[in-house]
């Protein structure tokens, strides 16, 4: 279903910038345009993709043949290994392109998006003999929830073209996935996109060699045209859960603003007494309400406390001088005691223990196999540092999803479960490592 949109600003990941105004811009019938978002601090969040888009200086050309697309495309690649992300699809158009990004551990978006976009304006500037910038200002990013909408964003950037098989697309690269006969352009064939393809087709229900074609091509006209108006005025999508856990986090980087600082201040001099009154009221009001909401902080800044406890003992596990010469080398066949923590947290509730095994290339639950989810392949990835990245989505029958993924090395896992019930607020559950064993009873500790 081909479209033109032109996706407005903008996302979340670690680096500090200061947020712009909101200004209204008249458009070209005298109405207005919708403010654009400010820009957001870059945090990273577990369970998040980002939807990266960028424009051209004047609408002018940033890919005028394929051996500027080759050019991009070999960045994409070199960092892409570089800073271990992943890409779950592209699409490069003459004045625009459209990026969906998994960032790894070891660089933000913000890092990405430079290396990617500064060489190759170096590049474009030294062939077409020209001075400047390429691209318009920064990049804009959308923070987007994995969980709930990576197969639906795939399908909107393999859209955003004249043609689906546009060879500036990875559209080609999937359909070839499924069907080996098509032929592929050089440049896309050295882009290795399988562990990431493998992984969105989990989401497909059909299975069949041309389900993801079909699924592309028979998108739902008005639910493309719902997503594409929430990415243009969205900085952040998802379900309510996601987006109130992003914006917590958002919020943590975010310092007051001086002027509002100010205002705030001069209204509580001017109006001191009546200030005093109103808080007296609230406080008698909402008493049990305020004991409620410390009491789920307490409980809830002691999760967090047993969080950072367990990344420190895994970060300590995993440290190469630490690590034993006997150390687990293989997954296959062993099976691993988890210590569970949900979070956010609800009043009486506590961590759980679970049983993780792998057996036959998958991995099952057993707290998770009593409600349906019975186990499934795994994919994995080994970075530079040795850790052992594994991941899989799991489907009930009820049509309740969960997406693992999980951190090895040695005798130390941790991980996280985003559990996402039907007409519920996805959940997220850490996972670590209390202790392992093999299948026939030898032990191992965490």
């Amino acid at each position: 279903m081909p479209r033109n949109l032109n996706p407005g600003t903008v996302g979340c990941l670690v680096f500090f910038e200061k947020s712009r105004k909101c200004q209204a811009q008249s458009l070209p019938d005298g109405s207005q345009a919708p403010k654009k978002m400010p820009r957001l601090p870059r945090i990273h969040i577990n369970g998040a993709i980002y939807y990266v888009t960028a424009k051209s200086t004047d609408q002018q050309p940033i890919f005028k043949d394929k051996a500027d697309t080759k050019a991009y495309l070999d960045l994409v690649k070199k960092y892409k290994e570089q800073h271990h992300f992943k890409l779950f699809s592209f699409n490069l158009l003459s004045d625009r392109l459209h990026l969906l990004i998994e960032t790894g551990e070891d660089a933000t978006i913000s890092e990405i998006m430079h290396d990617l976009n500064s060489l190759y304006t170096k590049y474009f500037n030294g062939r077409y003999e020209r001075h400047g910038h390429l691209f318009e200002s920064r990049f804009k990013s959308v923070l987007v929830e994995k969980a709930t909408h990576l197969l639906k964003m795939t399908r909107f950037i393999h859209t955003e073209i004249s043609s689906p098989n546009d060879p500036c697309s990875s559209f080609l690269i999937y359909k070839a996935s499924q069907n080996p006969s098509t032929e592929l352009p050089l440049e896309l064939k050295e882009i290795d996109l399988k562990a990431e393809i493998n992984e969105v087709l989990e989401f497909l229900i059909d299975k069949d060699h041309g389900a993801y074609e079909r699924y592309c091509l028979e998108g739902d006209a008005e639910e493309m045209k719902s997503l594409e108006k929430s990415l243009r005025r969205a900085s952040i999508l998802g379900s309510p859960y996601f987006m109130a856990q992003a914006k917590n986090r958002i919020a943590r980087y975010i310092p007051p603003q001086k002027e509002e600082v100010l205002k705030v201040r001069s209204f509580a001099k001017r109006n001191k007494s009546l200030l005093i009154m109103a808080g007296t009221a609230a406080l008698l009001a909402t008493g049990s309400s305020v004991y409620l909401y410390v009491s789920r902080q307490n409980l809830q800044t002691h999760f967090e406390t047993v969080l950072q406890r367990r990344e420190k003992e895994f970060k300590e596990k995993i440290r190469f001088e630490n690590r034993s010469p006997i150390a687990l080398t293989e997954l296959e066949g062993t099976q691993w005691q988890m210590e569970m923590i949900a979070l956010p947290t609800v009043e009486g509730e506590e961590p759980f223990k679970d049983m993780i095994s792998f057996k036959n290339g998958s991995v099952s639950s057993e707290y998770f196999n009593a409600r349906g989810f019975n186990s499934t392949p795994i994919t994995t990835q080994t970075q530079d540092n040795g850790v052992v990245v594994w991941q899989t989505v799991q489907l009930n029958m009820n049509g309740d999803r969960l997406s693992w993924r999980g951190l090895w090395s040695g005798d130390a896992m941790k991980g996280v479960v985003s559990f996402h019930a039907v007409g519920q607020k996805p959940k997220n559950i850490s996972f670590y490592s209390v202790e392992w064993s093999y299948a026939d009873g030898t032990h191992g500790t965490r």
